[in-house]
């Protein structure tokens, strides 16, 4: 799976990865980490994420993924937010698919959401595929 916007976007990011630039970026989902739970009571409090963006070449989208990325960035989703997502998803996820299988297309909403904030676009200008 990725998420790709569907409109060129500005960026300058400094961070991990420096960059600055106007093109169509693709973002990966590289890490799902497991819950960060309260020390006393156990109970979940945010969940980590990590994901990569690259430009990419809407004529050829392969390329991208053997540039270097644009910026490497963590997403935490605490849980409210999560069941949140989990309800929103269920309902149009297919029957038989595993519980890695939802948690990562969850995951991919947290991307979308961070690709909106990190990019200063709206949902309507990204798609997820796979």
């Amino acid at each position: 799976m990725y998420a790709k916007t569907l409109v060129k976007v500005d960026f300058s990011i400094q961070g991990m990865v420096n960059s600055t630039g106007n093109d169509y970026i693709i973002g990966i989902l590289e890490e799902m980490g497991a819950w960060i739970r309260d020390h006393e009571t156990g109970e979940p409090l945010k969940k980590r994420f990590v994901y990569s963006y690259y430009t990419y070449d809407p004529a050829d989208i392969s390329v991208s993924l053997q540039r270097p990325p644009i910026i490497f960035t963590e997403f935490f989703v605490d849980s409210v937010t999560y069941n949140s997502m989990y309800a929103a998803v269920e309902p149009s996820v297919p029957q038989g698919l595993t519980q890695n299988k939802i948690e990562e297309i969850m995951a991919y909403m947290g991307l979308s959401l961070n690709m909106q904030s990190t990019f200063g676009i709206t949902s309507s200008d990204i798609e997820i595929v796979g």
